[in-house]
């Protein structure tokens, strides 16, 4: 745990407790990074003495929640390597979905090896975190939590509902539910942001990306992209939808594969020389040498993942989780149970994929159907039906959707919550 004072002792109303998501993110300079951010602040601007107070009335608290950072460290290791998978919709063949659910019960199965696993859950979390209250000498915690934060929170508020201060869950998920109900929103969600949000912004700009005026061409384009650059481009499209600021490197990836489908279709993929020499002779953006030349290395990047996936792959690597991920999935299966009926994943990324092409196979990313130890018991949300919790959510929000914080608002009748939309 660390602890940062606050800088008006006469008027410190408490203890404000950070949760960065995850689960698996580790907390502990939480504190020390607001503190930073909030220290600088104008006072004679409303917002900036806001934030001044807020360092000036509340100890901000970060901890290392347990399995990662520096609590005593989960990992889950095994011997085994992983077999390549296919993450394009032509990943949804027998033989490539056997190797994803190989990995992914190779994970689980390590995980089980280590008698911490049981043992690493949001309701252990939400009972440490009242044990430091208790420590702190505080009545009540005040709490900040962004996504998983907001899980975790909530599972707090459930157990322990009088002893919550004031709390604030910024970009919910929905706690009526479970885990996996939450994530299997993902295809959708993550393609919404795409659809409606990062496709129609770069045909008002095509100044700035090179992608045309028409949306709805520019989406068959993408979405025509043979299957070996759809699933380069399947991870860094999912990791790229996570914030606002990363839209314009998303959109530079899309035209980057576009470029490089043009300069393989003459010849052989495998004729790398040719391919990077036609990524320096191609023009992405005429009329801004800067965007150009970004886009250019982003394209390289694209190429490079290409070689690596399809023509000249690395050794295997090991399927052993660092402690991060291993607190990841720990927490994630063990909070709720999982489906574990292969059947039933078989026939949900059949029915995604069409319409989620790119994104539909962030669930062959998930070693729950193959959990078979831990697992807690989620406490109700009723109990924290009462408290007077802010809610913060926009619109276009992927990894948490806004159906998941709506359920979550709908069922807190003295809730306030404020929306962002567009």
């Amino acid at each position: 745990m660390l602890r940062v004072a606050a800088t008006d002792a006469a008027h410190r109303q408490g203890a404000l407790f950070f949760n960065p998501g995850g689960p698996g993110q580790d907390g502990l300079a939480t504190p020390v990074e607001f503190f930073q951010i909030f220290a600088g602040s104008d006072p004679a601007h409303s917002q900036g003495a806001l934030q001044l107070r807020l360092l000036a009335e509340f100890d901000l608290i970060g901890f290392s929640p347990r399995g990662t950072g520096d609590s005593t460290a989960l990992t889950c290791v095994t011997p085994l390597r992983e077999r390549a998978v296919d993450y394009s919709p032509a990943g949804l063949a027998a033989q490539n979905l056997e190797s994803a659910f190989f990995n992914l019960a190779t994970i689980a199965e390590a995980c089980h090896r280590n008698p911490l696993t049981p043992f690493i859950s949001s309701d252990t979390t939400a009972r440490d975190m009242d044990l430091l209250r208790a420590v702190l000498g505080e009545q009540r915690v005040n709490y900040f939590g962004v996504p998983y934060g907001t899980w975790l929170g909530a599972w707090y508020a459930s157990l322990f509902p009088d002893r919550v201060g004031r709390m604030l869950l910024d970009s919910s998920w929905d706690f009526g539910s479970t885990m996996e109900h939450n994530f299997n929103q993902h295809p959708k969600s993550f393609h919404r942001v795409l659809d409606e949000v990062l496709l129609p912004y770069a045909t008002r700009h095509p100044e700035a990306f090179g992608l045309g005026t028409s949306t709805a061409s520019l989406r068959t384009a993408l979405l025509g992209l043979p299957d070996p650059l759809l699933d380069v481009l399947s991870l860094p499209l999912f990791e790229l939808s996570y914030y606002a600021w990363d839209a314009e490197r998303h959109l530079d990836h899309i035209k980057a594969a576009l470029v490089l489908q043009r300069l393989m279709e003459p010849g052989e993929p495998s004729d790398e020389g040719r391919v990077r020499q036609g990524i320096e002779d191609s023009v992405f953006v005429a009329g801004d040498v800067q965007r150009d030349q970004a886009i250019r290395e982003v394209a390289h990047a694209v190429f490079d993942s290409y070689v690596q996936r399809w023509l000249a792959p690395p050794p295997p690597k090991s399927l052993t989780q660092d402690p991060m991920a291993s607190t990841y999935w720990a927490v994630r299966c063990n909070d709720t149970p999982s489906t574990r009926d292969r059947a039933y994943w078989v026939d949900l990324l059949h029915t995604l994929a069409p319409d989620y092409p790119l994104f539909y196979s962030v669930l062959l990313d998930n070693p729950c159907p193959f959990w078979t130890t831990g697992g807690v018991q989620k406490p109700p949300i009723t109990p924290m039906q009462k408290l007077d919790i802010l809610l913060v959510q926009s619109q276009f929000d992927a990894p948490t959707p806004k159906e998941g914080a709506d359920a979550l608002f709908a069922a807190l009748p003295a809730a306030h919550r404020v929306y962002v939309p567009g």
